[in-house]
């Protein structure tokens, strides 16, 4: 590495423990165009991947679950992932299997969310 060089874990800790500058994370090229409560969910799940132990880290498919919640809401919408809980029938399912896949992700989200509030907030 070069002396200007630093490892991303490195220059995004400092971030993670300060909820108010979460938008240091984002696209500039997006130019602050998103739903802010979306990019500080996206932040705490980029927290939980960069945990130092190696086997608190979630798989890739729980991350993948827990962020394609983020991306359709509108910002006064997405208040937590907790909130599409139980939401099975309200989505419009076309047959069982969507359902059960519906089911499937939104416990696997569930699981996330309850491993993020125990293992993922504390970044040393």
């Amino acid at each position: 590495m070069n002396g200007g060089d630093q490892l991303l874990v490195t220059w995004a800790e400092p971030i993670f423990k300060d909820p108010n500058r979460c938008s240091e994370l984002a696209d500039p090229l997006v130019e602050g165009n998103f739903p802010r409560k979306s990019l500080n969910q996206a932040v705490g799940v980029a927290a939980m991947c960069l945990h130092e132990d190696p086997s608190t880290r979630p798989l890739t498919s729980d991350v993948v679950t827990a962020l394609s919640y983020l991306w359709v809401l509108p910002d006064e919408e997405v208040v937590s992932p907790v909130a599409f809980i139980g939401t099975t029938n309200e989505i419009d399912m076309d047959d069982e299997q969507d359902k059960l896949d519906a089911q499937e992700r939104q416990e696997a989200l569930a699981e996330a969310i309850q491993w993020g509030s125990t293992n993922s907030r504390t970044v040393d």
